[in-house]
């Protein structure tokens, strides 16, 4: 992880005297939004920002059906089985 993040988390922190979880909790938020502008706006998106290593985690949760009705939020079964096995 780039430590600059960490870094400026921690200086936002200090010379504004905000709480890090709620700094941490509008980055997540953040990641989320840009997101769902990329992915479809009724994606199903999870962020997660460690606090102690700064690492951030996107991830995109869909649905497994046998026929795709909603490509935003569902996977086929198909297509599913080919990008994560059997």
């Amino acid at each position: 992880m780039d430590h600059n993040v960490l870094n400026a988390l921690t200086e936002i922190v200090r010379e504004k005297n905000i709480d890090k979880a709620i700094i941490i909790e509008s980055l997540e938020a953040g990641l989320q939004s840009a997101a769902r502008k990329k992915l479809g706006a009724e994606a199903n998106i999870y962020a997660k920002v460690d606090p102690v290593t700064g690492e951030m985690t996107v991830e995109m949760v869909k649905t497994v059906v046998e026929e795709l009705d909603d490509p935003d939020t569902d996977i086929s079964l198909e297509e599913a089985q080919l990008e994560f096995g059997d």
